[in-house]
């Protein structure tokens, strides 16, 4: 991708800065900052010194042309993602609202490994 296909206005590049600063997000900031160095016509190899590879770079920017902001922010955007099912998880939550460690574990396994959940607890 040549970064001179992609460029942004004043504005555009202020609103990123703006959102840049509000993120709490490391990996949203990292996102933020690739896609306004490539627009404000940075070289595409002094934005990958600073942020990372090309090709996450250029999926950035497509993701930021097709979506805006919004496409930058890390996360899973597809069902396959989850390995449970609602009822699972509407069952776990339950499980977890339910008890405490100390009602469903013994004595002995809560001093060895803490009053922690496990997942072959739930």
């Amino acid at each position: 991708m040549n970064n001179r296909q992609f460029k942004l206005g004043e504005q555009e590049q202020q609103t990123l800065q703006q959102r840049e600063a509000a993120t709490t997000s490391v990996r949203e900031l990292k996102r933020l900052q690739a896609v306004r160095l490539c627009g404000s016509g940075q070289a595409m190899g002094a934005v990958v010194k600073a942020v990372g590879s090309s090709r996450t770079i250029q999926r950035w920017v497509q993701e930021y042309q097709e979506r805006g902001i919004a496409g930058l922010k890390p996360g899973w955007r597809r069902e396959n993602a989850k390995k449970l099912s609602d009822a699972q998880r509407a069952e776990m939550v339950q499980r977890l609202q339910g008890y405490q460690p100390d009602q469903l574990l013994s004595r002995e396994v809560r001093l060895s490994q803490g009053e922690f959940w496990t997942v072959s607890d739930l």
